[in-house]
Parts: structure tokens; sequence; C-alpha cells
């Protein structure tokens, strides 16, 4: 049987309203911001949330490490207000200093879900902006120490197979460590941490012979938890 004009005129209307519909559920999950970008998008460089993380973690770890008798035990609490705190006053010596960066790197934020950690940025601008969100799990080794696996990386809600976000964090952190001045050593060797850590090795925090074993790393909504402990590496 034939179909008429009429019919014909009716199918592809119909057609054509499932393409848009399609389309507009495309667009939908594309452009949809995560919880994690929504929470922590307008942490800057001069949030009071970053001297909380020099003060509750980098001064925590440091006194740990100089600890010789192993007793001051490590115990963070990191807020994802902390993190993007210090990440974003990170990029914003980097570009003070003169140093491009791109777009995916100036909007990165960090958060935390249940057993994860998460890596937000946003890229492109007016219509054509999204949210590409990178999550990582953390693991305390049973030697102590820190393994990072990507868990997906995801545009809006649309799954996808790159590691986008992580080339991000190994950027920032390569020039972030080439740059710094030598009295900072403890910002070096924290970025170089997660630098090593993103590329798939388990890797140890501190430096030379003094290292803390992690025993516990738990990540919670808005919250990343770290317990551990001094000690010595050993001898080669």
């Amino acid at each position: 049987m034939h179909l008429t004009s009429p019919a014909l005129g009716r199918r592809i209307i119909v057609i054509g309203l499932g393409l848009l519909a399609a389309v507009l559920v495309a667009v939908a999950l594309l452009k949809w911001t995560p919880d994690v970008y929504r929470r922590t998008a307008a942490v800057g460089p001069d949030d009071p949330a970053r001297g909380r993380f020099n003060e509750e973690v980098l001064n925590r770890i440091g006194n740990v490490l100089l600890d010789r008798s192993g007793r001051t035990r490590l115990e963070l609490a990191v807020t994802e207000e902390m993190a993007s705190a210090r990440l974003a006053a990170v990029v914003d010596e980097e570009e003070r200093a003169g140093r491009t960066l791109p777009a995916a790197v100036r909007n990165l934020r960090v958060g935390f879900e249940p057993g994860c950690v998460v890596l937000a940025t946003r890229i492109g601008r007016g219509i054509t902006s999204v949210v590409i969100s990178q999550h990582l799990r953390l693991e305390a080794m049973p030697d102590g120490a820190l393994r990072i696996e990507p868990a997906g990386l995801r545009a809006g809600l649309v799954p996808l197979p790159s590691v986008l976000l992580q080339d991000a964090c190994r950027t920032l952190a390569r020039r972030t460590a080439a740059g710094r001045a030598a009295e900072d050593e403890k910002s070096i060797d924290f970025t170089q941490y997660f630098l090593e850590a993103l590329e798939g090795r388990p890797v140890f925090l501190g430096s030379g012979r003094k290292r803390i074993l992690l025993e516990r790393v738990q990540a919670d909504r808005g919250v990343l938890r770290v317990e551990g402990r001094r000690a010595d590496a050993p001898q080669e």
C-alpha cells in the first residue's frame, strides 16, 4: 500500500519531532552541570579556604614529617573549598608570572563525592560551554603509598573515553613545580606528589627518606579524610 501525501507528511513530522527530542535530550545531558562544579565554581584564589588549606593540610603534613619520633599522626579533613581555593591560587600565581594557561586549567576545581575525587572544569563559552568532570579513585596501599585510578570522564552526564582533566592537572603540576621558588618546598613536594600519582604509580608523601605512610584515604561528599604516620624509607 502506498502512503498518501498527508500520511507521508505526518510521518515526516513525527520523525522530525523525534529527532528534535533526541537532540534536546543530548544537549541537556551535555549541558548538565555536576553538583561538584556548582559547589566549587565560585571559589577563587583569595577565598579564606586557601588559608585553611595551608594551615590544616600543608602545615600538618610538615609537622608530621618533622617529628622523628613518629608519634605525631596525620589526620586531615580536606574540604573541596580548601582544595579548590588552593588550586585557584596556584593558577593565579602562574598567570601573574606571565604564564599562559588553557581554559581547562584556569577553570579547574576539585570536589569530593563518596568513594572518589572529582576534577571538574568548564570549557567553551556561551552556548558551547560544557563542564567536563574526571572521577578518580584514591586508595591507601598496604605499604602506605597512594594510588590514583581513573573512574570515568564525563561531559555533563555523557561518558567520554579520554583523560582530558588528568592532562590539564599534569600541565599545571609540571609548570608549578618548575616555577616555584625554593623557599616554598612544601608546595613543590605536594604538587610533585600529585603529579606522580596521576602517572599511575603508587607514591609516598614526603621527601628524601622522610615519608608518610597512609593508613586511610576516604572521600565523602564535600570532604576528603586522610590518616597516616611518619616512617623513614628503607635505605637502599
